[in-house]
């Protein structure tokens, strides 16, 4: 797979990231680049990013960073 193919990827075959309004923007060998749409249903109780929703955001991206090596994980 192309590093260039690898958010098309990851946005059309993530129904978790669709549905928390997370997505791939770009991909390389050595940095990804996610974006997030920060809704009312991704706010703590004080009105600003939940950490689940941070957390999920940079694990999105540790993940696509780690398939963007081509291999399998």
């Amino acid at each position: 797979m192309q590093e260039h193919d690898l958010p098309a990827r990851f946005n059309a075959l993530n129904p978790f990231g669709r549905h928390n309004g997370l997505y791939a923007v770009s991909a390389g060998p050595d940095k990804a680049v996610m974006a997030a749409k920060v809704g009312p249903e991704s706010v703590n109780g004080y009105g600003g990013a939940h950490g689940g929703f941070l957390f999920s955001l940079a694990d999105s991206c540790a993940g696509m960073l780690a398939v963007a090596d081509g291999r399998a994980y």
